[in-house]
């Protein structure tokens, strides 16, 4: 006989499912904005780095850093670079957005 505080113990254990979650992705930013000799904006460059986690991710994914090394090619670094900038759908913009009063600047 089950003594009648493992019964609702057991119950829970055969009733467990896994749990899911969607990965959340860390990313520090940087922005650097570039000027002509007359001060007015002319650029503005934005830099990702995604945190250890999601970086190894990506590395796995695409077959990069084969030897575990930590080092990459000069070949490699150019298949990565980019990579996240491939899959936009036509016409998006991205999530930069730059307006000079009520205008909006196309960049």
């Amino acid at each position: 006989m089950i003594p009648r505080a493992l019964t609702p113990a057991a119950a829970l254990i055969l009733a467990a499912t896994s749990a899911g979650g969607h990965p959340h992705v860390f990313v520090d930013v940087a922005l650097r904005f570039e000027s002509d000799a007359q001060g007015r904006l002319t650029g503005v460059e934005v830099t990702w780095s995604y945190d250890d986690f999601f970086s190894l991710l990506i590395l796995s994914d695409m077959g990069l850093d084969p030897d575990g090394d930590g080092q990459l090619t000069d070949a490699e670094l150019a298949r990565l670079k980019g990579f996240d900038l491939e899959e936009w759908p036509e016409g998006f913009e991205g999530d930069l957005y730059i307006h000079a009063g009520d205008e909006k600047i196309a960049l």
